[in-house]
């Protein structure tokens, strides 16, 4: 019997992690980070020092080997998993609030911007080490 109950919850944990019930910390980052810069390339490609959305956002989107280099960065700190947990959900509120904008307002791109700085401030802190080789891979 209690073989049976641990196959069950082996085959729902299983069956969760598949249907997506947990998503690796740094995926949801880079995700939610990818698509804000393909965001805010569609409405101020100026940042970038590009022509248009499309040279912005190659220039400045995430390509597999950042993801990787990031993943290998990170690795299974917990410490930087939490933060960057937290920068997670703060990158997809910052995509919510320009995807709310009317015409590339660059007011309210600027108060976007600004409640995205107030909300990482409250992130924990990802370990200096890390941050810098996160850095260093999404340069």
């Amino acid at each position: 019997m209690r073989f049976r109950a641990l196959n069950y919850t082996l085959v729902t944990l299983v069956a969760l992690f598949a249907l997506g019930g947990c998503t690796d910390p740094v995926d949801a980052f880079l995700d939610s980070y990818d698509t804000r810069i393909h965001e805010t390339c569609e409405c101020v490609p100026i940042l970038a020092l590009t022509d248009s959305p499309a040279e912005c956002y190659k220039k400045l989107g995430v390509t597999p080997t950042e993801r990787e280099c990031v993943h290998t960065a990170v690795g299974k700190d917990k410490a930087a998993l939490d933060a960057l947990e937290c920068r997670s959900d703060a990158e997809e509120a910052f995509v919510n609030c320009i995807s709310g904008l009317q015409s590339c307002d660059l007011d309210g791109y600027g108060d976007c911007n600004d409640a995205y700085d107030i909300r990482t401030g409250g992130c924990p802190d990802v370990p200096d080490s890390i941050e810098n080789n996160i850095n260093k891979c999404l340069d």
